[in-house]
């Protein structure tokens, strides 16, 4: 039991770590969600499917970010942009 208990304390930390973005203006601005909600935007990015209001948002926030820290230094922000940019100059060429 008391297993159990520290490994749902220690789910709960980490769902509640923030991914931080930094901006070209010196801010930052920290996004969070249930486990995986960054692989759920990049799953997004990728079909191109419905997006909630609020993935829409953080998806303008992580096209307009410079850098970010993610958790245990994933790159998930990173590969995002880059579908996103590519998504962006596919459209202008067409």
């Amino acid at each position: 039991m008391k297993f159990e208990k520290r490994l749902r304390a220690l789910e709960a930390q980490m769902i509640s770590v923030p991914v931080v973005l930094f901006f070209v203006d010196g801010t930052e601005q920290a996004i969070s969600g249930e486990r995986n909600f960054l692989v759920r935007l990049l799953g997004g990015v990728c079909r191109g499917g419905d997006l909630s209001t609020g993935q829409i948002a953080e998806l303008a926030l992580i096209r307009q970010c410079k850098d970010s820290t993610e958790p245990g230094g994933g790159r998930l922000v990173e590969l995002i942009q880059c579908l996103l940019h590519a998504h962006a100059d596919a459209l202008e060429n067409v």
